[in-house]
């Protein structure tokens, strides 16, 4: 063989491929893969570590402010009762001031007056809608009647369905409020099964004398739409204060009206608790300064404080409240939502108008 075609020979075979470089180029990139997999693996792993960190941090950060605006309101609940405490102790000294001054000239003291007798309104009614499960809610009638159409009815609401009602079904809170001169106010048949007090003398809820056109202003449809949004707590907010006396909803609307009602609640289970209560719930509800999120009844109280309010509709109060309810989250100290997407829905409510 000539050296030229050995060289030539040579030549052709060391183009071929080993076989051996190819395998070793395979295990290379299967190498490749399995690291990127597990790179992967780990960069997910820490993705879900600060997810739950953040969710840690957010929540703490709620409890936080949860406790200073409780310990905010008892300060001030402290300085009002110091305040009435020396107020009541004037009032008696100054009483005693005036009989002596009545015994030293000779007065005889006027005989006890006779008390007019205070028409009332009727005791506040709670009835239990559904029974134990998500869909349960608690129906409060401030004038005492049960079977009158509503705004928010006690079923879950179905927008796509639901009619209006017609003027023959107008719903209670668009009634004219029954007030202390009305002659019906004291003949309202109470419920069947009542627990605890049903007197109260001195309260009546307050009515604007140039209210909302459609009555949606009132007492009414403001402890609905409270209580709609709040029914997200109703079941473990009763699981917590059976397990504790301590309960982190104890400033929410539903919870003082639970605490007259049965260890266990089933359909249709009614109360009663006086009317004059509605007005301190909502004040102690909407008391709390909570950074970034709001209480029901604040979000209530903004949507009457709104400059369009007197345009508002009840479809439209129906599917802002629905929306909302999709938005409400509890933290363990009740139903609040989000500031920021409350006044995003507020917004678009009225420009729909």
């Amino acid at each position: 063989m000539s050296t030229t075609t050995l060289t030539d020979s040579l030549w052709q075979r060391s183009k071929k491929k080993i076989p051996l470089l190819g395998r070793i180029s395979k295990l290379k990139n299967g190498t490749l893969t399995a690291e990127n997999e597990t790179d992967a693996a780990k960069a997910a792993h820490a993705r879900r570590r600060e997810q739950v960190r953040r969710a840690q941090r957010n929540h703490r950060e709620r409890k936080e402010n949860y406790i200073k605006a409780l310990e905010r309101e008892f300060r001030t609940l402290r300085d009002e009762e110091d305040s009435i405490t020396m107020e009541t102790q004037k009032i008696v000294d100054e009483n005693k001031i005036l009989r002596d001054i009545m015994l030293a000239n000779g007065i005889p003291f006027p005989g006890k007056a006779q008390a007019p007798s205070a028409q009332t309104r009727p005791p506040t009614i709670v009835r239990v809608i559904g029974n134990p499960g998500d869909e349960q809610r608690l129906q409060v009638s401030v004038d005492g009647a049960l079977d009158k159409p509503r705004i928010f009815p006690p079923d879950p609401i179905d927008l796509d369905s639901r009619k209006m009602p017609t003027p023959d079904q107008t719903p209670c809170c668009l009634q004219p409020a029954i007030t202390n001169d009305s002659p019906n106010a004291a003949s309202q048949s109470p419920p069947n099964h009542t627990v605890g007090p049903n007197h109260c003398n001195h309260a009546v809820l307050p009515t604007s004398s140039q209210g909302h056109p459609l009555g949606l202003d009132a007492t009414q449809v403001g402890v609905d739409f409270v209580l709609f949004l709040e029914r997200h707590c109703l079941q473990h907010a009763r699981t917590s204060c059976a397990k504790s006396p301590f309960s982190g909803h104890i400033l929410t609307f539903q919870t003082p009206l639970l605490a007259n009602g049965p260890d266990v609640l089933h359909d249709n289970d009614t109360w009663e608790i006086p009317a004059c209560h509605l007005d301190r719930l909502f004040d102690l509800a909407g008391a709390l300064n909570l950074e970034g999120d709001i209480t029901p009844v604040q979000a209530w109280n903004r949507i009457k404080q709104h400059s369009l309010f007197h345009k508002l509709n009840a479809e439209t109060l129906r599917n802002l409240t629905v929306q909302l309810r999709k938005e409400v989250q509890c933290f363990g100290f009740g139903a609040v939502i989000d500031e920021q997407l409350f006044n995003m829905y507020l917004e678009q409510a009225f420009r729909s108008l």
